[in-house]
């Protein structure tokens, strides 16, 4: 559905998604004068860049072609936070593996008879 704009005479734009078929009604805006619409830049997407596919080096241009790739390869996009979440476990279990690392030094500097 498209987005249309709307101005009032006092001066307030407003949007809203509407039907083709209902753009040139007119609207009453939150100050209670009627908005009617103007012309406005369209919303226009870029296209992803060119990049060489990290599974295969094969490169790959647009959107469509970039699906297609992880499509092909099983992949997906991340979900938002995903990429946090998975940094903080990785902190995680690197500070548990360090805990464990000093655990079994001083264990053995111990059994071995030597003073840190």
């Amino acid at each position: 559905m498209p987005l249309y704009e709307y101005l009032c005479p006092v001066g307030h734009r407003t949007e809203e998604y509407r039907p083709a078929a209902r753009s040139s009604e007119g609207r009453i805006c939150e100050c209670g004068a009627r908005a009617e619409r103007v012309l406005s830049a369209p919303r226009v997407l870029a296209d992803y860049p060119g990049y060489h596919s990290p599974i295969t080096g094969e490169w790959i241009e647009g959107r469509k072609a970039h699906r297609e790739d992880l499509a092909r390869h099983n992949c997906r996009l991340k979900e938002p936070g995903e990429t946090e979440e998975a940094q903080r476990r990785m902190r995680q279990e690197s500070e548990a593996y360090i805990a464990r690392v000093d655990e079994v030094v001083e264990r053995t500097a111990g059994e071995l008879g030597i003073q840190s």
